[in-house]
């Protein structure tokens, strides 16, 4: 029945971002069932509510969330978006931009790093820029990098179907040309192309990665400029660097297939 209702009215969640965060007096919440309790408490460590009013929820930041009442039970409408801005709140309030980071990283289970480096790369002199920004600067900034690592780890999840992408290459080097393929039981099976600097030919790497992370095919995409090197050795040990594990790969040169093994 919660789930039900709470489906029906998630759609009238509003956020409002006035600035900072204020504390104020809280009520607590269920993290799981998202039942609002009666009695003061905090809710998370550092970022307190103002409700028990039984219509909304009322951040000390001014954003509203609404709240159902299901058989006698005052319950919030939207869990995951309360969730998910609370997280941002809390990471919002580092003045050091990898803690910003790490604090979403942690609350979504991604232990490895994230796509931090490839997210923030965009954004100039960020780093420096963070500890004289307020909370309520990064929390745009951190709202997206929150969305883009649930993003890449929903695609990856879901094995979606091949898809071809992009790959920035480094300084003289020609684009190289990525295709993810399913990911099947452990092991991820990718193939990509480049053209050899030194006679031009077009090498096509075929690629079996086994133990991947969810991040492989990002980094791929965005760190791979050492294949405008052309040789297999090279791109191998980038492989083994970023992601550790077993790789196989079989480079296509010349109409000669190699093969080759390598292990972290």
């Amino acid at each position: 029945m919660a789930s039900q209702e709470s489906a029906r009215i998630s759609a009238q969640f509003v956020s409002v971002w006035d600035g900072g965060l204020e504390l104020v007096s809280a009520c607590s919440i269920d993290p799981l069932t998202g039942e609002v309790a009666q009695e003061p408490a905090s809710y998370p460590d550092n970022l307190e509510l103002n409700v028990c009013e039984g219509e909304v929820i009322r951040l000390g930041d001014g954003t509203e969330f609404p709240v159902v009442d299901v058989s006698g039970r005052l319950i919030v409408a939207d869990l995951a978006a309360l969730q998910n801005h609370t997280l941002i709140a809390n990471a919002a309030a580092y003045d050091d931009l990898d803690d910003s980071a790490r604090a979403i990283q942690n609350a979504i289970g991604q232990d490895d790093g994230g796509l931090a480096g490839m997210f923030f790369a965009d954004f100039e002199d960020i780093e420096s820029r963070w500890p004289t920004m307020s909370p309520s600067e990064r929390h745009p900034i951190l709202k997206d990098y929150l969305a883009f690592e649930l993003r890449i780890a929903r695609n990856l999840s879901q094995a979606a179907a091949p898809v071809k992408a992009s790959v920035p290459a480094g300084a003289g080097a020609t684009p190289v040309s990525l295709q993810a393929a399913r990911q099947v039981a452990n092991i991820y099976r990718l193939t990509f192309s480049a053209l050899c600097p030194s006679d031009g030919e077009e090498i096509e790497y075929k690629l079996e990665i086994k133990r991947p992370t969810i991040l492989m095919v990002e980094h791929l995409k965005a760190e791979i400029d050492c294949i405008k090197t052309g040789y297999q050795e090279d791109i191998a040990d980038f492989l083994i660097e970023r992601f550790g594990g077993e790789q196989r790969m079989v480079a296509t040169h010349q109409g000669v297939e190699i093969e080759t093994y390598r292990k972290a």
